[in-house]
């Protein structure tokens, strides 16, 4: 079986291929990046060096071909691994993939804002009342009577949106009312591939 190299940023959604990594039974290694004036580095070396975009998460595959976007990585390896990776399929697909857009286009992008140096505090401080809420209304709706967003079985989307969730600690995101939302963190968190990838990356838990 070929070895996977993942260029990941401790806590960044990159953490999500992690976990799939782990899950999906693959071998793998960690390429762990870190954050320099420069941007985003690999040791010495700028990321963009590795790939293209110089973002994470980054996915080296068969032949040293780069692959990139988290959603799609995690899609690519679920088609590898489908009987340890989940994601719904025939006519369930189409909405599983809906939810999958909502959390990129959504969520992440939602919660990416309170990373942005030009943003003012007082900008973000109106975003935790209006864009936080709504997205994390939503997925607390999507969340309702189920344990995982797809039923009984966490999915690579699920990997996904709990990984966003938690940065709304480091950016003191209040989401408290949203019950839902915090039952599905400390249940996913709980998952043994997710305890692994979160020592792995050397990060501390989040819902317990």
């Amino acid at each position: 079986m070929s070895t996977f190299k993942l260029y990941s940023f401790p806590g960044a959604c990159s953490l999500a291929v992690h976990i799939a990594l782990i899950e999906g039974g693959f071998n793998y290694q960690i390429a762990k990046v870190s954050l320099s004036e420069k941007g985003f580095v690999v040791g010495e070396e700028p990321l963009s060096k590795f790939s293209p975009k110089g973002k994470v998460p980054a996915l080296q595959i068969d032949g040293g071909k780069i692959l990139a976007e988290g959603p799609v990585i995690n899609q690519y390896l679920q088609s590898l691994s489908p009987e340890k990776l989940y994601f719904p399929v025939g006519d369930d697909k189409w909405d599983a993939l809906a939810t999958l857009n909502f959390l990129t286009s959504d969520l992440h992008k939602g919660m990416s804002l309170y990373f942005a140096p030009y943003l003012s505090d007082e900008a973000k401080e109106a975003h935790k009342n209006y864009d936080s809420k709504r997205n994390f209304g939503y997925l607390n709706q999507l969340l309702e009577g189920k344990n995982y967003l797809f039923g009984d079985r966490a999915s690579i989307a699920d990997y996904y949106a709990y990984v966003i969730t938690t940065w709304t600690f480091a950016h003191k995101v209040d989401i408290s009312e949203f019950k839902n939302v915090v039952e599905f963190g400390k249940r996913i968190e709980s998952l043994p591939a997710v305890q692994q990838a979160l020592k792995e990356a050397g990060i501390k838990s989040s819902f317990s």
